[in-house]
């Protein structure tokens, strides 16, 4: 299951700051596809926006519904 919410959040984070789309999915990776071209990547600021989106993932699952 960690698995699954580490492959969704790298998938939004280059969703909503790259604007980069899953195209074709492998057995050991996926193709990204993007309009246009790709602005800075920065390797840093990516991480840490996946970490976020996979912590606030993990910390949604152990809410109790309605609190």
């Amino acid at each position: 299951m960690t698995t699954n919410l580490y492959h969704q959040a790298i998938a939004q984070t280059l969703q909503t700051q790259y604007n980069l789309y899953p195209l074709l999915f492998f057995a050991n990776g996926t193709l990204y596809l993007s309009e246009g071209k790709l602005q800075d990547f920065n390797r840093d600021e990516f991480i840490n926006s996946v970490v976020q989106s996979f912590n606030n993932s993990l910390q949604q699952l152990g809410e109790k519904p309605g609190n």
